[in-house]
């Protein structure tokens, strides 16, 4: 079936070739289309606390931070566990300088904590980063997450502190399941909201930074 679209066999495309176009044809969304008007709706412009203020009485399962390296901000963190469910979940990704502090910092408002932190190698160099899981009523999550993670290379036009596509699908898929309500209150990719919303879980996720956020819809749109 794949050999029968016009427009790839003029192209004379090898068979690899053809797959990456399939699939970026795939990835990308059509501008002005329902999907691209879902991310606009659930990815907003606002600061983290300010997301998390503006869910109103919905419940988190899942909440994503990415906390400054040099800021514990434990007004954030007190306002995710107040909205969390009561086997809500917390990842977190930190600086392995300041792992012990936000490991203080989760077990003061009570919750469940990785006996170690996860680790994802990032493909192609010897750069590793950590992030903490953490939980108002469970032990583990849901599915047992593995604890080191080889991932994707983020690409070089990516922000920083955006992670890789198959990291984020697979935290997800191992904390969540399908219908629950997950929460980026400071999102620096798109690769998390397209993740959620492929897979059935609602989102709701933040950027303080417009020019950032319309940057990150824009770039998986097509005319």
């Amino acid at each position: 079936m794949l050999f029968r679209s016009p427009e790839i066999e003029t192209e004379c495309l090898s068979r690899t070739n053809m797959l990456k176009k399939i699939r970026r044809s795939d990835f990308a969304v059509p501008r002005g289309g329902v999907l691209q008007k879902t991310y606009e709706e659930n990815f907003v412009v606002d600061t983290p606390i300010g997301v998390l203020e503006s869910i109103e009485d919905k419940i988190i399962d899942l909440c994503i931070l990415h906390p400054d390296s040099n800021v514990l901000d434990k007004e954030l963190i007190e306002k995710t566990v107040h909205r969390l469910n009561k086997h809500g979940q917390i990842i977190l990704f930190v600086d392995h300088v300041h792992i012990r502090d936000w490991e203080d910092i989760l077990k003061e408002q009570g919750l469940n904590i990785s006996k170690q932190p996860y680790i994802w190698a990032i493909k192609g160099t010897s750069d590793y980063q950590n992030y903490l899981w953490a939980s108002k009523g469970r032990d583990m999550p849901i599915r047992a997450i593995p604890c080191l993670f080889p991932a994707g290379r983020p690409q070089k036009h990516m922000h920083p502190k955006a992670k890789p596509l198959n990291l984020i699908s697979q935290i997800v898929k191992c904390t969540t399941e399908r219908g629950d309500f997950v929460v980026v209150p400071e999102c620096y990719d798109i690769d998390t909201v397209r993740c959620c919303v492929e897979i059935g879980r609602n989102i709701r996720a933040g950027q303080i930074n417009k020019i950032l956020r319309d940057k990150l819809i824009m770039s998986i749109t097509q005319k």
